[in-house]
């Protein structure tokens, strides 16, 4: 029998991002993300690569689905917690404004086998993705 692993599809969604903020803060945001998914996720066994514009597949081989559930849960609310406003800080940075914008993340898990098409995984992941963590800013007046 075939043993299957667990991919987990990141996404971010950058348009609001790239109008508010301009390409290279959009940029910033995918790049800061893929380094804290790599930070927390890379010592479980797993790896990272960015599949598109907006999002990166992280496969975890030695992780099964319904752990791997309870672990995105745990990286959701850090990520909620911690992690955004860090994202939001090096998204600033690199444009030096201080204008109001939000961050959505996705993610979306999936069982996936070896033979299997990565177009197939992502598919898969993707039909599965629900919002994980929001950043939005505050208005001041």
């Amino acid at each position: 029998m075939e043993t299957a692993v667990t991919a987990v599809l990141f996404g971010v969604e950058l348009d609001l991002i790239t109008e508010n903020l301009g390409p290279v803060a959009a940029v910033e945001v995918v790049k800061s993300l893929g380094e804290y998914i790599n930070k927390n996720l890379d010592a479980l066994g797993g790896f990272s690569a960015r599949q598109s514009r907006d999002q990166i597949l992280t496969i975890l081989p030695h992780i099964e689905i319904g752990e791997a559930d309870q672990l995105l849960n745990n990286f959701a609310r850090e990520l909620q917690e911690l992690a955004l406003s860090e994202i939001r800080v090096s998204a600033q940075a690199e444009i030096k404004t201080e204008a109001c914008f939000e961050i959505y993340i996705y993610a979306g898990i999936t069982e996936a086998r070896a033979n299997e098409a990565i177009e197939d995984i992502i598919r898969k992941a993707k039909s599965n993705q629900k919002v994980i963590a929001t950043y939005r800013c505050e208005v001041r007046r």
